[in-house]
């Protein structure tokens, strides 16, 4: 007899492969990325087209957009607080359904927006509303999709699998830079900047679907399955991660010890790079984006690489290796490039930006499953929303603004970066001194004894 509609929706989907999962669960973490880097690419647009006319010329239209863009990291961790709490209590699969809905909207939205010219100044607001959702949402994202690929990795193999989350961060900026690159390339720069940035952000609608179409046909992680079986689920994972000690110590060592200079040499590697190459030294966007291109292209296997080492000789020296190249290296890496930018040196820029990248694959190959074994499965999708998106979002959300802030106070182009080189310098520290190895610890016999 021919199921109904009704019955093919409420049938229980069968069990997908961990290359499935894997990849169904990595893929809002490639939207989240193509959608960052949009954003900050379009920043000049952003402040030609969405605020008033007297902030169109020089760099106050962009340092505006990149307010806009920093706010929708400031409110990540209200993001992972909602979102990672409903995690906890009714599980990660559903949650990361709906966090990936809210981010495929406002981002499809950014690119239907009416302009200043049309809204006035509900342009702006609009615009500073869909970037807040938008935070809100990649808030919850990032630890609900971490907790999933991390609970249902084998054990010994939780940093390379959780790597493999981790590398979406340079293919989603890869995607985006091929997208913005066909766009300039397929149609003039008038017609461009009139109405064909818009189709970057459109398209993102069609990766959410296909993303969507891939999750629903996930299953619970089994981890979680267990905590609802036994009825070990926490009724209130807020109030256990902030006012158990335990949990509120583990907080800070994973934020300080980990994912804040994680996520610094993070946005320096993937976006503030090229920005610098094209607002500072004024190397041409084709040159300095495929620069960047290559450089991600070349340093995303080296994610994987860091991830399955991590796994045979654990996570703290990696991130204590990455940290420390970073605060050696970053200075006479950036001389160099302004010494590669006149008359521009293609290979030599992609070479020194590929250097950064690999810095970033030092400490984000390890640092997830870091996370995730540093907190109980009763709060970990709480813990990993808090921990990583404190550092994503107010340590580091605004480290774009800050550094371009100072270099235009100053007119010291390697002022800007003082403040990712401080909190990669708190990372190494904390780790040197108060973090312990955890790449030994089984995530599932907590479970497997309480069942």
């Amino acid at each position: 007899m021919k199921e109904t509609t009704i019955e093919y929706l409420q049938r229980e989907p069968a069990a997908p492969s961990l290359g499935w999962i894997i990849f169904a669960s990595s893929s809002g973490s490639l939207i989240e990325w193509y959608d960052f880097y949009l954003f900050q690419t379009m920043a000049v647009f952003f402040g030609r087209h969405f605020f008033p006319q007297s902030v169109h010329n020089g760099m106050l239209g962009v340092l505006l957009s990149m307010a806009t863009l920093g706010l929708g990291f400031a409110i990540r961790p209200l993001g992972g607080l909602l979102f990672g709490s409903l995690g906890d209590r009714i599980g990660r699969k559903y949650t990361f359904l709906v966090t990936l809905l809210i981010m495929g909207a406002t981002t499809t939205g950014m690119g239907m927006l009416p302009t200043f010219e049309k809204a006035g100044y509900f342009a702006p607001v609009i615009l500073l509303t869909l970037r807040l959702l938008q935070g809100l949402a990649t808030g919850g994202e990032l630890g609900t999709a971490s907790t999933f690929v991390a609970e249902h990795a084998p054990e010994r193999r939780r940093g390379w699998y959780t790597a493999l989350l981790g590398a979406m961060s340079p293919m989603g900026t890869l995607m985006a830079v091929g997208v913005v690159y066909l766009c300039r390339n397929s149609m003039n720069e008038t017609t461009f900047d009139d109405w064909g940035w818009r189709i970057p952000f459109l398209i993102s609608g069609v990766l959410v679907f296909v993303s969507l179409y891939l999750r629903m046909r996930m299953r619970e992680t089994p981890v979680f399955e267990a905590l609802l079986r036994t009825r070990q689920s926490a009724n209130s994972p807020i109030r256990e991660l902030f006012f158990k000690r335990e949990n509120r110590v583990r907080m800070l060592l994973g934020i300080f010890g980990a994912t804040a200079g994680q996520s610094a040499l993070g946005i320096t590697a993937l976006a503030y790079s090229l920005t610098f190459m094209e607002a500072v030294l004024k190397v041409d966007i084709a040159t300095a984006s495929g620069a960047i291109f290559i450089a991600l292209a070349c340093g995303m296997p080296f994610y994987l690489l860091f991830g399955w080492l991590s796994d045979r000789i654990g996570r703290r020296p990696l991130i204590i290796l990455g940290g420390l190249c970073a605060i050696v290296f970053y200075v006479p890496i950036y001389a160099a490039m302004k010494w590669a930018a006149s008359p521009p040196q293609f290979w030599m820029l992609a070479f020194l930006c590929w250097l950064q990248v690999l810095f970033v694959g030092m400490t984000i190959g390890p640092t997830t499953a870091f996370a995730a074994e540093l907190f109980s499965a009763r709060v970990r999708t709480t813990a990993i929303s808090v921990t990583m998106n404190i550092s994503n979002g107010l340590l580091s959300g605004f480290s774009m603004l800050i550094a371009f802030s100072l270099i235009a106070a100053t007119g010291n182009i390697y002022l800007g970066l003082a403040y990712p080189m401080f909190l990669a310098a708190i990372t190494v520290v904390v780790n040197l001194f108060f973090v312990k190895e955890t790449h030994q610890i089984n995530i599932h016999s907590e479970i497997n004894a309480q069942s």
